[in-house]
């Protein structure tokens, strides 16, 4: 049966002839061989016919087949079958005459859509085979152009797929790159060429970035050009060429350098495979520029380790050195010192001269510090005007008092602050891994034990722990 998209109506047959008698027998004929899945309409005027058709097609019920004597009173059959042509353009015709009517059959089949002419009188066995060809041929056309329509649409569709896609590829800040199953570029995003600094044309091994593409409806397809070239310029660097053809079917992970225009660029790259029917089919990797968040990853680093004003490591970081110091001497034996430093009379700076001039000192001493230790020691500000040092490695326990003195030696001069020009003293505090302790707590405790004892004593020198210093404790 033929399938129309009316649900509820069959699809119709119209036969027009002025000769009641031969429309009678028309429609007998047609009915008996045709009535089960078409509605055969009988006509005996043109006029009347095409009123028939309007209504027909107001109401979207298909005409497949109109039969029309070509000697009608007002109107002419192939007149007839042009009028109806332009109304249902799909529809074909057929034209019944019982003379030689070349100039009428020749003017259908121009302007009618004519499938047959039929001359009068016909075999009905060769006429109900004539219309059966007619309506499977119908039926061809029809289902072709649903098909042609349905492609269409889902043509549309795909390229507003398309275009969705990209366009959402676009808006990323990621670069996104498709790799097929063989390790192959099968698309890419207008990032990716901004982010790598890669070009459409070959030429530098530096290339400036790409320029913006235009995004339209046929956007997806606006990149594919260029793939060729793409892979071939991500191949000339060999850390990201090499992480992209690692072909996995879990996610991967991982960072890499590039050199840029930018300077050292750090990158993140994160791939997600691709699975059809269950086989491995491709990778899509997102590439992101992270330099940014590395760099602030690393000032928030450096910042819970280290003293902001004169940027030396702080207590967090002098524990773990001091930790790491104690096993490093345990297992080669040797010993270290620990000093802790402390600068007299600092409050006086800040009251009378201000914080400003205080922190510019504080400054100036750590650099006088840093000069005077050797490679290796290490300096943490302790608090305030205090700081605390660790010296490695030392031959003999007198070279903790040699440090000390030399700090007292490079700090004596007078500093010069703009308009002010201040000698400053400081007390020291010396203690010795292992002779003075053997754990973090006891070598600090004993370092500080020292300094009072230095202040004690007038300020301006240092003294090595001795544990005549600790007090008296009852028996």
């Amino acid at each position: 049966m033929f399938c129309d998209d009316h649900p509820l109506h069959k699809p119709v047959i119209l036969c027009v002839d002025d000769d009641p008698l031969i429309l009678a027998s028309l429609g007998e004929q047609l009915q008996r061989q045709f009535g089960a899945d078409y509605d055969v309409e009988l006509m005996d005027s043109s006029a009347e016919a095409l009123v028939l058709l309007a209504e027909l097609q107001s109401e979207q019920i298909a005409v497949p087949l109109i039969l029309s004597d070509q000697r009608m009173p007002t109107l002419p059959g192939d007149r007839f079958l042009i009028a109806a042509h332009q109304r249902l353009p799909e529809t074909l015709t057929i034209l019944l005459t019982g003379e030689q009517h070349l100039e009428a059959v020749k003017n259908a089949l121009n302007h009618a859509n004519l499938y047959r002419y039929i001359a009068k009188p016909w075999d009905e066995t060769d006429f109900l085979l004539t219309v059966k060809e007619a309506l499977r041929s119908y039926q061809q056309r029809y289902q072709l152009r649903k098909q042609q329509v349905h492609l269409e649409q889902t043509n549309q569709q795909l390229a507003q797929s398309l275009a969705t896609l990209q366009a959402t590829l676009e808006a990323t800040a990621d670069g996104i790159l498709v790799l097929n199953q063989a390790g192959d570029i099968a698309h890419f995003n207008q990032k990716l060429l901004t982010l790598l600094e890669l070009t459409s044309t070959p030429g530098d091994s530096l290339p400036e970035p790409a320029h913006t593409v235009e995004l339209s409806a046929a956007a997806a397809l606006d990149l594919d050009p260029l793939i060729p070239l793409v892979q071939q310029q991500l191949q000339q660097i060999p850390a990201l060429w090499t992480l992209l053809q690692t072909s996995s079917p879990a996610p991967v992970c991982q960072e890499f350098s590039l050199k840029t225009t930018q300077g050292d660029q750090i990158f993140e790259c994160y791939s997600q495979p691709q699975w059809l029917a269950g086989v491995f089919n491709g990778q899509v990797w997102s590439l992101r520029n992270i330099t940014a968040r590395k760099q602030a990853e690393a000032i928030i680093q450096h910042q819970a380790k280290h003293d902001a004003l004169t940027g030396l490591p702080n207590r967090v970081q002098f524990d773990q050195a001091l930790n790491q110091q104690l096993q490093s001497a345990q297992q080669s034996a040797s010993r270290f010192a620990l000093l802790f430093v402390d600068l007299d009379n600092f409050k006086s700076v800040n009251d009378t001269l201000g914080h400003q001039v205080g922190d510019r000192l504080l400054k100036y001493v750590v650099q006088r510090l840093q000069a005077c230790c050797r490679q290796g020691d290490l300096i943490a500000r302790w608090g305030g005007d205090e700081f605390v040092l660790i010296s490695p490695n030392l031959v003999q326990e007198e070279q903790g008092a040699a440090l000390a003195q030399r700090i007292l030696d490079t700090l004596t001069p007078p500093f010069k602050l703009e308009v002010h020009q201040m000698q400053i003293s400081v007390s020291i505090g010396v203690a010795i891994y292992p002779q003075d302790g053997l754990t973090g707590d006891q070598l600090l405790f004993h370092a500080d034990t020292a300094l009072y004892q230095a202040k004690a004593q007038g300020r301006n020198g240092y003294v090595r722990f001795t544990q005549a210093l600790l007090p008296m404790t009852s028996s």
